[in-house]
């Protein structure tokens, strides 16, 4: 979920969200200092999932399981039993190797969205990898402008048919609907997963998404939401824990 090669960029993104256009070089200088030697969100996701004895995880955006990701150690640690969704082909592929000798795992090769139709997916043209960070792979997206506005060249993306599915069929296909923590990272398409876990379903799970790509009014709507919802919220540096009132933090 880091995304460091643009560091200064995200970060004047995150004062522009505040309504503030010039921001003094000390106070910016002391905000990445601070960010990195804070807690990290997956030390606090781990505690809850002790803490609260977890059993299930769900993944939505796994990619390789390795690059930026720390799902895989709390499954380890845990030995959860876990639903893992990507739905690019080579990352997909990675990831079932990266996990082989981890059981009770599942692998969908699908993308999560409200319809099942197939849908169009953006990603990197391996060719012009090496052009960019070595975590680049990880900004595939359902939105190009997602890949734009970080700084990927239009001719090295390429759009490839990706198979959708909804989290009932989810959780059906899978017995999952007990899941007890659901971690997203859809570059950007995060709020409009939790809309329709909250909306369609009845599952109430503690969910760690990012919220640094989401749009600031689609990401107000969603705390909005959350909160109708009895979630309490933690922020971190990219990510957000939401959890009920029940949980042990």
């Amino acid at each position: 979920m880091s995304h460091d090669y643009k560091k200064y960029k995200l970060l004047r993104k995150f004062v522009n969200l505040f309504g503030f256009k010039l921001i003094e070089k000390n106070f910016i200088k002391n905000m990445i200092d601070i960010e990195n030697v804070s807690i990290k969100v997956e030390m606090i996701v781990n505690k809850i999932v002790k803490e609260n004895n977890f059993t299930k995880i769900i993944q939505i955006g796994s990619n390789d399981g390795i690059t930026d990701d720390y799902v895989k150690k709390i499954i380890e640690k845990n030995n959860l039993k876990g639903v893992l969704v990507e739905p690019s082909p080579k990352p997909f592929l990675k990831l079932k190797e990266n996990y082989n000798k981890i059981k009770n795992i599942s692998f969908v090769n699908k993308a999560l969205d409200k319809d099942v139709e197939p849908k169009n997916f953006y990603q990197i043209d391996e060719k012009y990898l090496s052009f960019y960070h070595e975590n680049i792979s990880v900004l595939s997206s359902f939105s190009k402008d997602h890949l734009l506005k970080w700084g990927i060249k239009s001719k090295h993306i390429v759009s490839i048919k990706v198979e959708c599915i909804n989290w009932k069929n989810l959780f059906q296909n899978f017995n999952f609907s007990d899941v007890q923590i659901i971690c997203i990272d859809t570059e950007g398409y995060d709020h409009i997963l939790i809309s329709d876990l909250i909306n369609e379903t009845n599952v109430r799970p503690v969910i760690v998404f990012e919220w640094v790509n989401t749009p600031n009014n689609e990401l107000n709507k969603i705390l909005i939401l959350l909160k109708k919802n009895n979630y309490e919220l933690l922020k971190f540096q990219k990510d957000i824990i939401c959890y009920q009132p029940n949980i042990k933090i």
